[in-house]
């Protein structure tokens, strides 16, 4: 007997850290009852429903009905002068990847679990304050604690093994107030991130389809533009000959033209003065009756 306890307490060392699947296959013959292990677990299914919050002994934890704050004497553990206090008890199971454990945790270590003391604990039960515990139900399904277990005293008194809750190492937050604080800013800051990811990427597509509006744009003024072209008059240069001319240069070469024309319809006919003329006194030159 003492060579299987000696063997049992050199593989299982107090305080070893382990896994659920490995405790799984411990048996009542190769475990005693002093044996702990450390786990670091998370709560995938937290639930208000799971937390029982009630006014108790302040030194047994029994329940009692005189209100809250009132000294009274506890039958349970024949204290006189015990408190009425608010008292908790959280039933949940853990995993650490590589198993489930159900575990209870009572009012201390609940209120590690819970990151809230008891009289908050309390008034978030019974004022069903669903938005405090959503905050903390993310950080038990995202935050892993770490928790102490051991055998029950079922293995010493009917060899039966269960593992219990020993012990839960302080979490990083004490404040329970900043630990659901922490959590809702850690919240808003994630909305905050994907609302931001959100704009840019509408940013881009507006952009992006800016970019193809202005595209079109372009293009259709290039079709008007060509399409004005197309349909622009003729130049100066395919006008007809009596189309009225501007610039004195013009005027001289058109009365020219015309004299030019004139004497071959009719030698006699001579070229008039042209010099001082200007734009605004053109003389049609016509050609005589042949």
């Amino acid at each position: 007997m003492q060579e299987r306890i000696l063997t049992v307490r050199r593989s299982f060392p107090n305080k070893q850290k382990t896994t659920i699947a490995t405790l799984s296959k411990k048996k009542p013959h190769n475990t005693i009852q002093d044996e702990k292990y450390i786990l670091k677990v998370t709560i995938p299914e937290p639930s208000l429903d799971k937390v029982n919050a009630y006014l108790g002994c302040s030194n047994c934890g029994k329940g009692t009905n005189t209100p809250a704050g009132n000294i009274y004497s506890c039958t349970n553990c024949s204290t006189c002068d015990a408190i009425s206090s608010p008292r908790v008890t959280l039933n949940c199971q853990v995993t650490d990847g590589t198993g489930n454990l159900a575990i209870t945790a009572f009012t201390t270590n609940a209120e590690k679990i819970l990151r809230m003391q008891a009289p908050d604990i309390f008034r978030m039960k019974h004022t069903e304050d669903n938005a405090t515990f959503e905050s903390i139900r993310n950080l038990l399904k995202t935050s892993p604690i770490t928790i102490e277990v051991g055998p029950t005293t079922t293995l010493a008194i009917n060899n039966v093994l269960q593992w219990a809750l020993k012990d839960v190492e302080n979490n990083y937050l004490q404040n329970p107030t900043e630990a659901a604080e922490s959590a809702k800013e850690k919240e808003a800051m994630d909305l905050a991130e994907h609302n931001n990811s959100h704009k840019n990427s509408s940013e881009s597509t507006e952009c992006s389809n800016n970019t193809h509006k202005h595209d079109i744009s372009n293009k259709a003024r290039m079709t008007e533009k060509a399409t004005a072209i197309t349909n622009a008059p003729a130049s100066p240069q395919e006008q007809p000959e009596t189309e009225i001319l501007t610039t004195e240069k013009d005027t001289q070469k058109l009365i020219q033209i015309k004299i030019e024309g004139a004497k071959k319809a009719n030698p006699n006919v001579t070229a008039p003065n042209t010099e001082g003329s200007n734009p605004n006194n053109q003389r049609k030159i016509t050609s005589p009756n042949t």
